[in-house]
């Protein structure tokens, strides 16, 4: 089976991002498949393609790019025509190459162009797999507030799943929704994953936090999205209470980054300390120093259904983990004992469950061997990976037509 692969922002462990795309592949040709992606250079990538389009061999993957680079810093404006150029390179792609099948990946939702090519123009199975609720996020997040374009954006994200022969959405909480709004049947459930293996080596803990008693970290992105004011307003809330001893660590960038230095700087909150992007198979010694991560989010509902990538490392390192999401993640938390859920509206219970953990060792290790049982059991790249495989596998077997959207 040959997969083509519409992945925005590829990248592999030498990178700051997710690997989901790179340890799927790779597993789908050790297995005697063919993978092609396709994809755009997101910054946080380690992917550096010369020319205006490139082509290459990524550890046995087929990798085609644009050369547009993709950041969470640019504004609006500009991260419209980059996924406007992203999703016509991918479309070409669905349309001109030769596979069996498409794997689209979303957001950006513009990617859905290329499914809907694949699907109605090349009429190659089309598996939608849905990242974010991208149109509920622009929605929440004031970023898109007119009704109209609210509107059309639904309308376009329901267009892509009633045209896709399978939905993908990476949490339960997700599919309901999208069940729920859009009236879509049979939708597999596929997370991401813990890479354990970039946490068995025994990593040796960066000079910064080495010898910290108390060090909770919080990892990517920096953004509207993230609230990492969050953080800074717990540490206030330490050294109210004497406990300068605990250490904060935001590593990572992103377009929030210097107005959030630039705050600790002015309340001298000497205890929080930012750290730059450090590549996925660097990130091991920082977290095997970590009493906890912590994993923030703006208090919106479309953050309830999001599967980030920060907790599914957490996981593969044995880490417990504090976040602010109540969806899926806080029953996982406290279905398998395995860290804290906490309210991002009220004004100290980040700080609270901060003092809990790094306070009581026994809890902490629980939870620590609780996570990581959970990464190999449930959240492992081989399980995962096989189950979006059978997906793909299910779309190439004949189904009645479906009319078009």
């Amino acid at each position: 089976m040959h997969v083509l692969y519409v992945y925005p922002n590829f990248t592999t462990p030498r990178g700051a991002w997710s690997t989901r795309a790179y340890d799927f592949a790779r597993r789908w040709i050790e297995q005697g498949h063919r993978v092609t992606v396709v994809t755009g250079v997101y910054d946080k990538s380690d992917l550096r393609p010369t020319g205006s389009t490139w082509t290459g061999v990524v550890d046995g993957i087929e990798v085609r790019a644009i050369n547009v680079r993709l950041s969470n810093r640019h504004g609006l404006g500009r991260r419209v025509l980059t996924f406007l150029l992203l999703a016509a390179f991918a479309s070409w792609h669905a349309v001109r190459r030769s596979y069996d099948v498409a794997l689209v990946s979303s957001g950006p939702l513009t990617l859905g162009i290329a499914g809907l090519a694949a699907r109605w123009l090349r009429r190659r199975p089309f598996v939608f797999e849905v990242r974010d609720l991208f149109s509920d996020g622009l929605e929440q997040l004031g970023i898109v507030t007119n009704p109209a374009a609210v509107t059309s954006l639904r309308w376009f994200e329901g267009a892509c799943y009633r045209s896709a022969t399978r939905v993908v959405a990476l949490s339960e909480t997700m599919a309901e929704r999208i069940r729920r709004r859009h009236g879509i049947r049979g939708i597999a459930v596929v997370p991401n994953a813990a890479s354990t293996a970039l946490f068995d080596h025994g990593a040796e803990p960066p000079a910064e936090i080495a010898g910290r008693d108390a060090a909770f970290v919080f990892t990517g992105t920096m953004g509207r999205a993230n609230d990492c004011g969050q953080l800074l307003q717990a540490a206030r809330q330490l050294r109210a209470r004497g406990r300068d001893d605990i250490h904060i660590y935001l590593v990572g960038d992103g377009q929030r980054r210097p107005a959030l230095e630039a705050e600790a700087l002015r309340d001298g909150l000497d205890h929080v300390h930012f750290v730059p992007l450090v590549p996925k198979d660097k990130l091991a010694g920082w977290l095997a120093a970590a009493t906890a991560m912590v994993l923030t989010l703006k208090p919106v509902p479309v953050f309830d259904t999001v599967s980030p990538n920060k907790l599914f490392d957490a996981f593969a390192a044995g880490l417990p983990v504090i976040q602010t999401t109540q969806g899926w993640i806080r029953r996982v938390l406290a279905d398998h004992d395995c860290g804290i859920t906490v309210d991002a509206t009220a004004p100290t219970a980040l700080s609270d469950a901060m003092v809990r953990l790094a306070d009581d060792r026994q809890q902490r290790d629980r939870m620590a061997r609780n996570a990581r049982r959970l990464a190999s059991d449930v959240y492992s790249v081989d399980r995962l990976s096989n189950e979006l495989l059978d997906t793909l596998v299910d779309a190439l077997r004949p189904r009645r037509s479906t009319p078009a959207p």
